[in-house]
């Protein structure tokens, strides 16, 4: 199974902005594996006192349709946490951090345990993973 998770940066008034990469790819991995976990970095651009960073995604897809739920996928704001000690993504956002209103940087932590709704689907998969935010003045 390959995973990839798509990203999207909603635009808002160009006094706030993050940026980020669009495209992560966990690799191959196989049914009961939990992947290694990808690093995304959150970068501020920002004219505010401060940038609340929220996330959340939707499930798991594949060809022939939903192959697992969101939750399969966990995050972490620390490096090198077991993937069954972080958060799972849920499809509603959830704040992750706030930044102070000058040029930060974090980083976010994503891992999936591969469980199947077809445990013999061969094939790749796709989450859709949404990155928000909100800046204060």
């Amino acid at each position: 199974v390959q995973g990839v998770m798509e990203f999207v940066v909603p635009l808002i008034p160009p006094t706030c902005s993050i940026s980020i990469q669009d495209l992560y790819h966990f690799g191959d991995v196989a049914p009961g594996d939990t992947t290694n976990d990808v690093e995304l970095q959150l970068q501020s651009s920002v004219d505010a006192s401060s940038l609340a960073i929220m996330v959340h995604g939707g499930d798991w897809t594949g060809d022939n349709g939903t192959m697992m739920g969101v939750g399969q996928t966990a995050y972490s704001l620390a490096r090198g946490q077991a993937h069954t000690e972080k958060t799972p993504l849920t499809d509603s956002p959830v704040q992750l951090i706030t930044l102070p209103g000058t040029h930060s940087t974090t980083s976010l932590f994503m891992s999936a345990h591969v469980d199947l709704a077809d445990p013999t689907y061969i094939g790749d998969l796709n989450q859709p993973v949404t990155v928000s935010y909100t800046c204060e003045r």
